[in-house]
């Protein structure tokens, strides 16, 4: 991110170009791999998997949404560039298999309300007349995309006693999904040392923590990185973050890159491999160096 920062006008006049590039090695990988099967190792075998297409995928899926939210939010994108984008990056995403799917009709929500809110004659009214059959439509999507993808992950919810998921509630999902129930250990355990809440335990603590156990992580970047670091380099993360999006959005050209970071930073709540890993963390850190310093 420091040295994106100090370089920033370099790496601006260059971001367009960087985006499309890493794009199309990203979509050509996938879909040729996916193709013709090699290259990439795929879940096809392996038992109680969501049947996706690559092992620890989160970070190509968080990949594929920061580029179409990049493309969509653009505004020297035409509208056929828009869906062009949003098509194969959706594709690509559903390829990959994570649940980073069902995000993408809450991004489609955020782009329409955005558009309305930079119209400046009639903004009440036009986001009162819109947003309501939009709200509609949103849910009737989000509610057939479910019921298609559903089958797909069903492996994985019986591994994990949420075949019936209708007769669970949210307490049992928490405390059987291994990720969120293992992040409340974590949790837990931190919250009560001060020292470790404040400084946080580091990796050969986490493993530690975990010894007696076939993982070492929550699997959740987020609460893995409160336990490894501390509240106190969370709060730096959440400052420059903040920082970074602290922005007006009317201002067209900055709004992608911005919308990007908050995705991913939430996302890290929900998923593995998301801060950690080389391809969305490094993602991650480009973002940041570019809006650092916006005012």
């Amino acid at each position: 991110s420091y040295y994106v920062y100090i370089n920033k006008h370099y790496f601006k006049s260059k971001t367009e170009v960087i985006f499309k590039s890493n794009y199309w090695v990203f979509i050509l990988n996938i879909l040729l791999s996916f193709i013709t099967g090699i290259g990439i190792s795929t879940y096809d075998n392996v038992t109680g998997s969501t049947k996706g297409f690559l092992d620890a995928g989160n970070s190509a899926s968080i990949l594929g949404l920061v580029f179409l939210i990049y493309f969509l939010f653009n505004d020297d994108i035409s509208f056929k560039g828009k869906l062009f984008y949003l098509s194969v990056s959706s594709y690509v995403i559903y390829v990959i298999g994570t649940k980073v799917i069902f995000l993408i009709p809450a991004i489609l929500l955020i782009f329409v309300v955005l558009q309305i809110y930079r119209s400046k004659r009639y903004r009440f009214l036009k986001f009162a007349l819109v947003m309501a059959p939009l709200l509609l439509t949103s849910y009737i999507i989000i509610s057939e995309l479910v019921n298609t993808l559903l089958p797909r992950y069903l492996p994985m919810l019986k591994n994990m006693n949420l075949a019936n998921v209708g007769e669970f509630t949210f307490y049992d999902f928490l405390t059987t999904y291994r990720r969120t129930n293992y992040a409340i250990e974590q949790t837990i355990y931190q919250f009560s040392d001060f020292e470790s809440m404040l400084f946080g335990v580091g990796d050969t603590g986490q493993n530690e923590f975990w010894k007696d156990y076939s993982f070492k992580f929550a699997g959740m970047d987020f609460f893995d990185f409160l336990f490894q670091y501390g509240l106190i380099c969370v709060g730096f993360l959440i400052y420059y973050t903040r920082k970074a999006v602290r922005f007006n959005f009317r201002n067209k050209n900055e709004t992608s890159i911005k919308v990007c970071l908050i995705i991913i930073l939430l996302y890290s709540f929900f998923g593995g491999y998301v801060l950690y890993s080389l391809t969305s963390g490094t993602m991650l850190a480009f973002l940041l160096g570019l809006n650092l310093n916006s005012k």
